[in-house]
């Protein structure tokens, strides 16, 4: 089902922008994929909201290398989570929100999470970590 809800998200909510969204999701869930979740939200009219998509799952190291090639492609700029800095985490957070992760003990599985972010009013982008196998993508 998750092709064609890519396809209903990007083409029933972005129309003539869809090809660049299809590009910030795969076109195909990897072999190995645990964990799996794709919320989709469409458009309405309101001032403070825009449609959203999260795709999170846990893969293999092989894949993740992967999506960290092809993103920093697509990406503005690339953040690796384990520096402290404040903008570093306020990145993090803002990016956790957006995908709805808040709760701090799932707040623990980033720790060294790279964070591919494309420059926008609203987060965009791919949170790749390596440990513990997550992919999450926003767009």
């Amino acid at each position: 089902m998750y092709n064609i809800k890519r396809l209903d998200y990007t083409y029933g909510v972005f129309g003539k922008n869809a090809e660049y969204y299809k590009k910030l999701l795969p076109e195909k869930l990897p072999d190995k994929c645990e964990d799996y979740s794709f919320v989709t939200k469409g458009s309405i009219l309101a001032q403070d909201y825009h449609a959203s998509s999260c795709l999170m799952f846990r893969t293999d190291e092989e894949t993740i290398k992967y999506y960290a090639e092809y993103y920093s492609l697509l990406c503005d700029e690339i953040r690796v989570e384990n520096d402290d800095s404040e903008e570093k985490i306020k990145g993090l957070d803002s990016f956790l929100k957006q995908a709805r992760i808040s709760d701090e003990s799932r707040r623990g599985e980033f720790d060294n999470a790279e964070l591919y972010w494309i420059d926008g009013h609203f987060p965009k982008g791919a949170l790749l970590d390596r440990d513990s196998g997550y992919v999450v993508i926003l767009t």
